[in-house]
């Protein structure tokens, strides 16, 4: 699992933003779906896939479901995100 700062109290994000667009992207069609994001990224499959592998593997979930739900809980994405200093 990677190391995650501290800063100021709050964790900081570990994705690089490419990643953090990847989580972005499928919070906002609603769907993990390989096909659908590939299509909607312009990218292929693999290249889906190999990006939540790495989501994974950077955050410590064990699921697509759990690193949208951490990254979302940590204001990483989504409205929240805009609110943290």
């Amino acid at each position: 699992m990677a190391k995650v700062e501290e800063v100021s109290g709050q964790e900081s994000c570990p994705l690089t933003p490419s990643l953090l667009r990847l989580l972005e992207v499928a919070v906002t069609l609603g769907t993990t779906n390989n096909k659908e994001l590939a299509e909607h990224r312009k990218c292929s499959e693999e290249t889906i896939k190999s990006g939540f592998r790495r989501i994974n593997a950077l955050l410590g979930t064990h699921s697509r479901s759990e690193a949208v739900l951490r990254t979302i809980s940590h204001g990483w994405i989504g409205k929240e995100r805009s609110r943290k200093p």
